[in-house]
């Protein structure tokens, strides 16, 4: 496996156009084949930072790469999984659509057909998740059924990072328990970057933790810490240990 970062990120600062700034001084390496969840307050920066990473936002300092190529150049090789799709409930789109849209890419001519090769993929992809619900309305799938054929429109492409953010949010625990175990499979094929608030499923199951919070600070799982707490979650909740860091990755950058 290549010592290049899958995600490499130096010096970075970003604000928006009125003012505020989100980012500052962020530095991470995230290696491929890693498992990492990224933590933090809301407003903290965690949205921000997975736009930069895909290329949508262009950071005010510092530089970004994607195994070694710009988020743009790469952006063949990220997948990526929102927490919902956004769409016209009445627009009476079907699964196999969904899927397909994984397929496109900024040289896709308006007016184009699928391809049976991008049919093929799609159908590989949506097999790869556990569905078979190809001509199915996307509206009529589950919240968690919903979850994986977003992963799947993201898998079409075959992607050697895939980024999630929040993709639990909406689910029960046992939906949310498939899941996870789903993503605990693509792991064994590519990079994985979660947005997650579920503290019970990272201290278990990834290998660093990125909190951010307008700076960004690297944690391994151990660093978790369970403390009780009445208000936020029902048998506690897990906390980040600031004083233990993340061993710095040995990596190459050319």
């Amino acid at each position: 496996m290549s010592n290049i970062p899958a995600i490499c990120i130096k010096d970075l600062a970003f604000s928006y156009e009125d003012g505020r700034a989100i980012l500052q001084e962020v530095n991470l390496d995230i290696l491929p084949g890693t498992f990492t969840a990224m933590v933090g307050p809301n407003g903290g920066g965690k949205t921000t930072l997975l736009r930069l990473i895909l290329g949508q936002l262009t950071p005010a300092k510092g530089s970004i790469s994607i195994f070694g190529r710009s988020p743009r150049a790469a952006r063949e090789k990220i997948g990526y999984v929102p927490q919902q799709l956004r769409y016209d409930q009445l627009f009476p789109i079907t699964v196999s659509e969904v899927v397909l849209m994984g397929t496109l890419t900024a040289k896709t001519s308006w007016g184009f057909r699928y391809s049976t090769a991008q049919k093929e993929a799609a159908r590989r992809a949506l097999n790869e998740v556990g569905l078979t619900h190809w001509s199915e309305p996307f509206k009529a799938l589950s919240g968690g059924q919903r979850q994986r054929v977003l992963i799947a429109r993201a898998l079409v492409g075959r992607p050697e990072l895939l980024l999630l953010d929040e993709p639990t949010a909406n689910l029960d625990a046992a939906v949310s328990a498939e899941f996870y175990e789903l993503l605990s499979r693509l792991n064994q094929e590519m990079t994985i970057l979660l947005v997650s608030h579920d503290m019970e499923y990272v201290s278990q199951n990834v290998n660093n933790v990125v909190c951010v919070n307008h700076t960004v600070d690297v944690h391994p799982t151990s660093a978790l810490e369970f403390v009780q707490s009445g208000h936020l979650m029902a048998g506690g909740l897990k906390r980040v240990r600031h004083d233990i860091s993340a061993p710095a990755p040995e990596h190459h950058h050319d």
